[in-house]
């Protein structure tokens, strides 16, 4: 439901960066970055450095909307990059909840299982 209302919105809020950006980056680049923001993340919420995984978090879901605004606007799109974005959020879907359980179970007997 507020999927929707964002996915609406999104291209509006981000299309003036994304049209700076698509000048000069490609949006691998951006998919890339936010990979490293989002990997960023789940290692901050393994140190239990809430705030900052918070703030790394809201970085990768921002990047993760933008590299595709800006491949539209490019007219850069292609079938690798939708591929390659959808590996990107799915890598940091599974590393964060690792991130959270470190975090949380500070001895981490589950690891030697």
């Amino acid at each position: 439901m507020l999927d929707e209302y964002f996915r609406r919105h999104k291209e509006r809020w981000l299309r003036p960066l994304a049209v700076w950006l698509a000048g000069w980056c490609h949006p691998l680049a951006i998919t890339a970055v936010g990979l490293l923001v989002g990997l960023a993340s789940a290692f901050a919420a393994s140190r239990a450095w809430w705030m900052l995984a918070l703030g790394l978090w809201i970085g990768n879901r921002i990047l993760d909307g933008l590299d595709g605004v800006v491949a539209r606007v490019g007219t850069t799109q292609s079938e690798l990059g939708g591929y390659l974005d959808i590996v990107a959020d799915f890598t940091v879907y599974g590393a964060m909840p690792i991130g959270l359980a470190l975090a949380l179970d500070t001895r981490a007997a589950w690891l030697a299982s």
